[in-house]
């Protein structure tokens, strides 16, 4: 039998209100501890499914959290929050959509890690890892047009 991967979540929705969603995630493939993840990321196994894009994190046990606010019908804002519950480390998704016109959206966010160095969203040192790697922060901005 393969790894397990497991997700329990809770939502509240109302028309008129925010929407809170908070989220569990256990990935059997990751590592128990995690002083534990550069040991298990050199498994061949654990590449080939990094590889495959059917893993995505170092460690076992997360928290997500979601919240979006639309403050009128043109603007909605949104913060998605991934917390590894082994080493502390988050990222933070956050973004923004304006409906500038009928069929013109403005997008804005960032992707931002947050964590010190030997956490899976902070990155490891050259003394950790072999070579520095850290997870950069993205940011962006474009124009949806649509017809």
């Amino acid at each position: 039998m393969g790894p397990v991967d497991q997700i329990c979540s809770r939502q509240r929705h109302q028309e008129s209100c925010p929407y809170l969603a908070l989220e569990y995630f256990y990935n059997g493939l990751g590592a128990g501890h995690a002083d534990d993840y550069l040991t298990r990321l050199a498994e061949s196994s654990v590449q080939r499914a990094f590889q495959r894009g059917t893993a995505f994190n170092f460690g076992q046990h997360y928290l997500g959290s979601t919240l979006r606010v639309a403050p009128s019908a043109l603007l909605a804002l949104s913060a998605t929050t991934l917390l590894n519950l082994m080493d502390g480390s988050a990222v933070e998704f956050v973004g923004a959509v304006w409906s500038v016109t009928d069929n013109v959206d403005l997008l804005i966010g960032a992707t931002v890690g947050i964590g010190g160095l030997g956490t899976e969203f902070g990155g490891f040192s050259a003394e950790q890892a072999g070579a520095d790697f850290e997870n950069p922060d993205l940011y962006y901005a474009f124009l949806k047009y649509y017809f």
